[in-house]
């Protein structure tokens, strides 16, 4: 959050909740109860961003705006093999929105929708993207 000094920030150790212990457990928690989430209330804005590498491939993402956006844009990128519909992504852009915060879900390249618009794919290795 803006003004906010991460280094005097008040630090909350981790716990992780039953059943879920460990970071493989963690991992697979939202791939094995496929929560679905409503984004109903904050309707989201189709973005197109090309990339400037010549590729002529071009990133699809989705923003949100709360009704009142009282905090800063939040950025939600998946991880490997996932998309900005994936649970996890959803969960947490819903969290956020009802935080007041808008938010954008952004698809790699290649990934999700953003399959058909690019010729490249990401990978873990693709940093310049």
């Amino acid at each position: 959050m803006a003004g906010v000094d991460a280094s005097t920030a008040p630090s909350v150790p981790f716990r992780p909740r039953a059943p879920w212990w460990g970071a493989d457990l963690q991992t697979l928690r939202n791939f094995l109860l496929r929560v679905d989430v409503d984004l109903s209330a904050w309707p989201g804005e189709d973005l197109v961003l090309p990339m400037r590498d010549g590729s002529g491939d071009q990133l699809l993402a989705v923003l949100h705006r709360p009704v009142q956006a009282t905090r800063p844009l939040a950025m939600l990128v998946h991880g490997l093999a996932g998309s900005a519909e994936s649970s996890y992504i959803r969960a947490t852009a819903a969290h956020l929105l009802a935080l007041g915060h808008p938010v954008v879900r952004l698809n790699l390249r290649g990934a999700g929708p953003s399959r058909a618009t690019c010729r490249l794919q990401y990978h873990a290795g693709r940093t310049d993207d």
